[in-house]
């Protein structure tokens, strides 16, 4: 159990900065006209330089990217019921993303900010839960028509 958790923080990481990096790539193209943006342009004065806001934005959505990975785990307990490992992924999921989008500038950091942070994410989140609900479901289905046949 130890080195599945070791390796989920380690692939996790490199998911959370490849996520990050396109997500900058994807920004700067529909809004950069030509300039690449690594990093939202308040961090680097926050943080006095580009560089430093590069590698601060990379080691947080690293370890975002880790935190999202190890929250496998609570879903794939099957001592709890779906309400609760649903409720455990998704606030803890929820604060850690918060934090780090606070952080570093990925939403207004204004009540209405955090609020439509909180909206989307809410919708996203329901978005992917449903279609993985319909996905397990299916192949759930599978394996009992499967078992009749037999």
């Amino acid at each position: 159990m130890r080195n599945s958790i070791i390796k989920k923080i380690f692939v996790g990481f490199f998911i959370g900065v490849g996520i990050s990096t396109i997500v900058s790539i994807f920004i700067s193209i529909t809004i950069g006209k030509g300039i690449y943006y690594p990093v939202n342009p308040q961090l680097i004065s926050e943080f006095g330089g580009e560089l430093r806001s590069v590698i601060i934005q990379c080691v947080l959505s690293g370890i975002l990217g880790a935190i999202w990975n190890c929250l496998s785990t609570v879903l794939e307990n099957e001592n709890m019921s779906l309400l609760k490992k649903t409720l455990i992924h998704l606030f803890t999921g929820y604060v850690c993303t918060c934090f780090v989008a606070y952080i570093l500038n990925w939403t207004e950091r204004s009540i209405l900010g955090i609020l439509l942070f909180f909206v989307a994410f809410i919708v996203v989140y329901a978005l992917v839960w449903i279609f993985e609900y319909y996905l397990y479901k299916k192949n759930i289905n599978k394996i009992n028509s499967k078992l009749k046949n037999m």
